[in-house]
């Protein structure tokens, strides 16, 4: 164990084989809320890590899982390696209880883990412990590690996940979309008012998802990406991204439509998705070409009110209702034009 200090309180770090772990540890999870310093154990979150180290056992792939923070409530004894050295062994009693009061989901998982094959002893997780704290002082850390720890957006998440041949679907369209990549936004699900860039990677995701009808963990095909990149092409060169990019008028732009939002991003991939129910990808490619659509006047706000746009406080919304109302009206303006191009000449 290396010995370390912070408040005035002594803690040690120590790496232990996830096979000890059943041993090590007391769950705390038994009794009214106020006599534990830990939430109710979510059994199906514990069963998604189990299943994260085990495919990533199976698939030769790294994984990493945080240390585990936790009270040792015994007389334990520290025997450095020499005078003075943080380095040493910690000695625990068999009868200590060892609970934490961060991570007992993950050490559940680990343990489930284990219920299913044995793992290689080599195999390890760490634990940060301190001594003889209170159930009070243990609340409270607690609370400290959840109010001071911050979710990150699921833009950054999805663009960092190279694991997930969706989003990394979305990473290629990004990246083959002429003058795209440097104007998507990675780490905002939504774009700031003020910001320069012209759409958020996690709306690019779930729209091309939508648009292609896949789920999350689905495997991705050459076919996917050929698809996908003639498809957002078109909408590309329709909705003019290239020519708003060389003007930066972006952050105008955005003020007064909602071409740009999440809501008409995601509407596009839907909408995309009905059209391919009757058409090819190169019809429907050819459709979104020929739209006339107007930049200005087809996606000002006052034009989708009651559909994506709040009719009083003017707000878009962005929720799953609206995004359908959205799609049904962009196949509607589609459409129209494609039929009005289908009908014959009168002599």
């Amino acid at each position: 164990a290396s010995k370390g200090l912070q408040g005035g309180r002594e803690q040690y770090l120590i790496t232990a084989p996830m096979t000890i772990l059943r041993r090590l540890l007391a769950f705390d999870i038994a009794g009214d809320v106020m006599q534990r310093s830990q939430r109710e154990l979510n059994r199906t979150r514990a069963r998604k890590i189990s299943r994260y180290i085990a495919d990533s056992i199976d698939t030769e792939r790294p994984y990493f899982l945080p240390a585990l923070c936790g009270n040792i409530n015994g007389d334990v004894k520290f025997i450095p390696s020499s005078d003075n050295a943080k380095i040493g062994i910690l000695q625990i009693p068999m009868d200590s209880d060892v609970r934490l009061f961060d991570g007992q989901t993950r050490s559940f998982g680990i343990m489930e883990l284990l219920n299913e094959r044995s793992l290689d002893t080599d195999e390890t997780i760490s634990l940060v412990l301190t001594v003889n704290l209170d159930l009070t002082t243990r609340q409270q850390f607690f609370s400290d590690v959840n109010d001071n720890a911050t979710k990150p957006p699921a833009a950054i998440s999805m663009a960092y996940n190279g694991s997930n041949a969706v989003n990394q679907l979305a990473m290629h369209i990004s990246q083959s979309i002429t003058g795209l990549e440097p104007f998507v936004d990675y780490e905002h699900n939504v774009v700031p008012a003020t910001s320069p860039l012209l759409i958020s990677f996690k709306a690019l995701t779930d729209a091309t998802r939508k648009m292609l009808g896949l789920r999350m963990k689905d495997e991705v095909t050459d076919q996917h990406k050929q698809h996908a990149v003639i498809l957002w092409n078109a909408w590309a060169k329709r909705l003019e991204w290239a020519s708003m990019l060389q003007d930066s008028a972006i952050i105008e732009y955005r003020k007064s439509s909602i071409a740009l939002h999440g809501v008409m991003i995601n509407a596009i991939g839907i909408a995309t998705a009905q059209l391919l129910e009757s058409a090819s990808v190169e019809q429907v490619a050819a459709i979104i070409n020929r739209a006339s659509l107007n930049l200005l006047d087809d996606f000002s706000h006052s034009q989708w009110q009651g559909i994506c746009v709040d009719t009083v406080s003017g707000s878009v919304q962005s929720n799953t209702r609206a995004q359908l109302a959205a799609a049904a009206r962009l196949v509607e303006l589609i459409q129209a034009v494609h039929d009005e191009s289908s009908q014959p000449e009168v002599q």
